[in-house]
């Protein structure tokens, strides 16, 4: 796995393993590391990091996340999205901080500005919506 400097390792309470395959939606109110095969949903009030292995096919929702592995679904990282030279994403990614290194794969949109922006954005839609 890629040098976390954003997210303590220490700090993770869940470990999915890279013979571990999950389906379904998984929340908690902790952070999570993992490196198998996860499909679902994912809502993390804490931090993510996606290991090299692990393949996520899974809506997001965290405050960080770090990936080095490939995430099929949409993105929404209160804090901050960092992607190491290996990492994959396809979908739609909501940030306010991306650090992407060289050889990462982004296929989709990105929105990035401050919390408060993508929560009146998200507020805003609703309104327009309803009209």
């Amino acid at each position: 796995m890629f040098k976390q400097e954003q997210i303590n390792e220490k700090e993770v309470e869940t470990i999915i393993g890279p013979s571990v395959k999950v389906k379904g939606n998984f929340q908690t109110k902790g952070s999570v590391q993992i490196d198998g095969q996860l499909e679902g949903t994912l809502k993390i009030e804490e931090n993510l990091i996606v290991g090299e292995n692990a393949k996520i096919t899974a809506n997001i929702q965290a405050k960080k996340i770090s990936v080095a592995g490939e995430i099929k679904g949409n993105i929404n990282a209160s804090e901050s999205l960092t992607l190491s030279e290996k990492s994959k994403i396809e979908g739609d990614i909501e940030i306010n901080i991306l650090s992407a290194a060289p050889g990462a794969i982004i296929n989709g949109k990105i929105k990035m500005g401050q919390k408060q922006n993508l929560e009146k954005t998200k507020e805003d839609d609703i309104e327009n919506e309803s009209e």
